[in-house]
């Protein structure tokens, strides 16, 4: 056996010395050497600690990569590769103590594979994508990612990343997500990598109500026609608030500190949840 590995076949872990895979060859009808010959075992340090612990020597004299005779270890450099068959995402990947240098690897700041989202109505999920890669990263150091909310609860996670420092976080949306901005910071071995956002919307808000609002920040129409969209959105149930009368609606005043809102809610400023909050706050207050 040269390797240690699966019932397959497959390789799980190989030694390299000067460049040559430590493997076993028969010369002369002797077997000599490998791995699996000296008896090396993996072993977890605890449960579901995804961190494993092995002994080797280094042999006196090892097969050379056509088998055909035995060389010396002397002046060489050891090299130990694992082979992971299916990371967290699928993905295979091969960690070595003999990694890259960190300035041969790019950083590439964390990005989202989408500003804005919008939530499933009533079933089903979305997957939010956030990845990136780490300049100085190192095996077996997770990638600190943590999620802060709209409403400022946060929620933080462990990523592992590849051999070559990329790494992928996925948050799952669905129904009950809470609708607003989204914040993802990412952190390496306590040095900041960088944050992206993203906008979580209503799937039923209908676009016209956003050019609407516009309007009104402008002062292209009046608060009759503005609250007739707001009044829609109640009618609709986009907006809930099951005691409001039209009669309540007809008296509410609009203050004018709520164009800004309307003005900063038709470019994306802020979200469709803090626009209906403040629709909301005006409607409560009389």
């Amino acid at each position: 056996m040269d390797t240690v590995g699966d019932s397959s076949g497959n390789i799980l872990l190989e030694i390299l010395i000067k460049g040559v895979r430590y493997q076993r060859c028969t010369i002369d009808g002797i077997p000599h050497g490998g791995l699996g010959a000296t008896g090396f075992t993996l072993t977890e340090t605890g449960p579901a600690t995804g961190i494993f612990e092995g002994v080797f020597r280094i042999p006196v004299r090892f097969c050379n990569e056509a088998g055909t005779e035995l060389i010396s270890p002397a002046g060489g450099s050891v090299v130990a590769k694992y082979h992971d068959f299916s990371d967290v995402f699928g993905e295979v990947n091969i960690f070595s103590t003999d990694r890259p240098s960190t300035s041969s690897i790019q950083f590439i700041p964390p990005n989202v594979n989408a500003e804005r989202f919008t939530i499933p109505k009533f079933s089903g999920s979305i997957d939010v994508l956030v990845q990136g890669t780490i300049a100085n990263y190192k095996d077996g150091v997770p990638v600190q990612v943590t999620l802060i909310k709209p409403d400022l609860s946060s929620q933080d996670f462990t990523v592992f990343p590849t051999s070559q420092g990329s790494y992928r976080a996925i948050f799952t949306l669905n129904a009950d997500s809470i609708l607003g901005y989204y914040n993802v910071h990412i952190n390496y071995l306590g040095s900041t990598q960088g944050k992206v956002s993203f906008i979580v919307d209503n799937p039923i808000f209908p676009s016209w109500i956003k050019n609407d609002a516009e309007d009104w920040s402008k002062r292209l129409i009046g608060d009759s026609e503005f609250k007739a969209s707001i009044e829609y959105l109640i009618d609709e149930n986009i907006i809930s608030m099951p005691e409001l009368t039209e009669q309540d609606l007809e008296t509410v005043i609009i203050p004018n500190w709520f164009r800004n809102n309307a003005s900063w809610w038709a470019v994306d400023r802020i979200s469709e949840a803090d626009f209906i909050n403040g629709i909301k706050y005006i409607v409560e207050q009389g």
